[in-house]
C-alpha cells in the first residue's frame, strides 16, 4: 500500500503540532506546599500573591520556644498538611523552612522522602543547623544534597554573619540564577539596615557526591556561638535525585529571598526559578519582561480589590449593579485566560491579553464611579438641603435678635427707690420707674399732714 506524500505531510502537521503543545508547557499552575514557622507565613505569602503560577498551601509547621505557639503549630499540622501519602502526592514542590519534626508523626516525614524518591516530587530545604540535628536521623536527608553528618561534625550552632553572594556561572549548569546576576543585589550587608550590619542566620552546607554548588556565601564577619570561619563557602546546592531535583540553602527567607534585591524585587523571581527548574518548566528567558508581567498582575489584582469594594458600597444604597458584576465576570474570564498563558510560558500573548485587560479595568473603573455618583444623588442633594437650611435658620435667628433687634426691649429698673437722704435718691432724674406702692403712701401722707 503507498502511502501518498501529502498524507505523510498532514501526520507530520498532527504530530508537530502535539510536540509543540507539549514543548510549549503545562496550562497548571504548580501547586506548592510551604512548611514552615509562623514569622514566615507573612514573607511567603507575599512571595506566591505576585506569582500567577504558584498555587500554594501554607502550613505554620514550627513554634518556636513558646509551648502555645508549638501547640498551634500542630493543631495547624493536623488541619492543613496532607492526611495520607496519597493527598501529598497533589504538589509537584514542597518547601521547608526551619520546620519542627515534633509537629510530625514519623509516617508523616517519611512521606516526604517517598514522594521525591517515587514520584519526583522536588524539594528545597532551608533549616538552621538546630533543627537539623532534630532530624538528621530521618531518611529525609537521604534525598537532599546536603551531607548533614559532615555539617553537624563541622559546627554545632547557627552562626551569624554578613557576607556578599557570589554566583556560580558555570556554563555547564542550568540558568537559574544567572539570568539575574546583573539585577540582585548581592550585598547582605549595606546602608539602610541600621547603624550596624544586619546578622543573617548561616548554616553549614557540606555537599554530597554529585551536587552543584550554584552560589557561595562570601564571609566577611562571623557572631554567634561556634568557631569563627571565614572565606567562601557553598550558599545554595542542588542535585539531582532519582527523576526529582531537590535543594539546600544556607539561610532562611530572608536572607535568599529577602538579601537578593529588595529594592530592585527581583529576588522573589530568582528565588521562584528554582521551583521552576525542579518541576521540569523551562526559565524564561527575558527575566525583565517576566518580572514586569507579575507587576501586571498583581496590579490588577489591587485595582479590582478597590473596584469591588466600591460596588459593594454602592449596593447598599440599592444600586442595581448587576450591568458592573457583568463586567467583572467578564474581566476574570480574561485574566483566566491571561494567568494560562502566562503558565503556559507564553509572554508575549499574555503582555497582549492584559493590554486590553488594563484598559478595561480602566473603563470599569469609571463606569463604577459614575454609578456610584448616580445612586449617591439623593444622599447628596438631601446633605446639601439640611447644610442649606441650617446655615439660613442659624442666620435668621442671628439677624433677628442680634442685628435688628426686632424682639429687644429696654428692661426697666427693677430695684426699689431709695429714701430720701440715701445715695442716689438725690438724682430722681436717672430714674424712669413711676412712684407708687409705699413710695406713693408715703408721699401722700405727707401732703395730707
Amino acid at each position: 500500500m503507498r502511502i501518498r506524500p501529502f498524507t505523510l505531510v498532514i501526520c507530520g502537521l498532527l504530530l508537530s503540532s502535539l510536540c509543540s503543545g507539549l514543548v510549549m508547557g503545562r496550562d497548571d499552575p504548580i501547586d506548592v506546599l510551604f512548611l514552615t514557622d509562623m514569622s514566615s507565613l507573612n514573607y511567603y505569602y507575599a512571595f506566591t500573591k505576585k506569582e500567577p503560577m504558584v498555587d500554594a498551601i501554607m502550613v505554620p509547621a514550627a513554634g518556636g520556644w513558646n509551648p502555645d505557639s508549638i501547640r498551634e503549630a500542630r493543631r495547624a499540622v493536623r488541619q492543613y498538611y496532607a492526611r495520607s501519602y496519597k493527598d501529598l502526592l497533589r504538589y509537584e514542590f514542597i518547601l521547608l523552612d526551619d520546620w519542627e519534626p515534633s509537629c510530625f508523626t514519623t509516617p508523616q516525614l517519611e512521606w516526604i522522602a517517598r514522594a521525591v524518591r517515587e514520584q519526583g516530587i522536588g524539594a528545597l530545604s532551608q533549616i538552621s543547623v538546630n533543627w537539623k540535628r532534630e532530624w538528621a536521623h530521618l531518611t529525609l536527608w537521604d534525598v537532599l544534597p546536603d551531607d548533614v553528618d559532615a555539617a553537624l561534625a563541622e559546627v554545632y550552632y547557627d552562626n551569624r554573619g554578613t557576607f556578599e553572594m557570589i554566583i556560580n556561572e558555570d556554563p555547564t549548569l542550568p540558568p537559574v540564577f544567572t539570568r539575574y546576576k546583573d539585577l540582585l543585589d548581592l550585598k547582605q550587608c549595606r546602608p539602610g539596615w541600621g547603624e550596624t550590619c544586619n546578622y543573617v542566620p548561616i548554616s553549614i552546607l557540606v555537599p554530597r557526591q554529585g551536587a552543584r554548588v550554584y552560589a557561595w556565601a562570601k564571609i566577611t564577619a562571623w557572631e554567634g556561638w561556634s568557631n569563627s570561619r571565614s572565606g567562601t563557602s557553598p550558599y545554595v546546592i542542588g542535585w539531582r535525585y532519582e527523576d526529582a531535583y531537590t535543594w539546600c540553602v544556607a539561610g532562611r527567607y530572608y536572607a535568599l529571598y529577602g538579601t537578593w534585591g529588595p529594592e530592585t524585587g527581583y529576588g522573589p523571581d530568582a528565588y521562584f526559578s528554582m521551583i521552576l527548574y525542579s518541576t521540569g518548566r523551562p526559565l524564561p528567558e527575558d527575566v525583565v519582561m517576566v518580572h514586569r508581567l507579575k507587576e501586571r498582575f498583581y496590579e490588577y489584582a489591587q485595582t479590582r480589590g478597590l473596584i469591588i469594594s466600591l460596588v459593594e458600597f454602592v449596593e447598599k444604597f440599592g444600586a442595581n449593579t448587576n450591568p458592573l458584576m457583568v463586567k467583572v465576570i467578564a474581566m476574570d474570564d480574561r485574566w483566566e485566560e491571561a494567568r494560562r498563558q502566562y503558565i503556559r510560558q507564553d509572554y508575549d500573548e499574555c503582555w497582549s491579553s492584559f493590554d486590553e485587560l488594563l484598559s478595561d479595568v480602566s473603563g470599569f473603573q469609571e463606569d463604577a464611579v459614575r454609578l456610584k455618583n448616580q445612586a449617591l444623588l439623593w444622599v447628596y442633594v438631601t446633605e446639601w438641603c439640611t447644610i442649606t437650611g441650617t446655615s439660613l435658620i442659624a442666620g435668621f435667628v442671628l439677624w433677628t435678635l442680634m442685628v435688628k433687634r426686632r424682639f429687644y426691649r429696654m428692661v426697666d429698673q427693677t430695684r426699689l427707690k431709695p429714701p430720701p437722704g440715701d445715695a442716689g435718691a438725690e438724682f430722681p432724674e436717672y430714674s424712669q420707674r413711676s412712684t407708687t406702692g409705699v413710695h406713693r403712701g408715703i408721699e401722700l401722707g405727707k401732703a395730707v399732714s
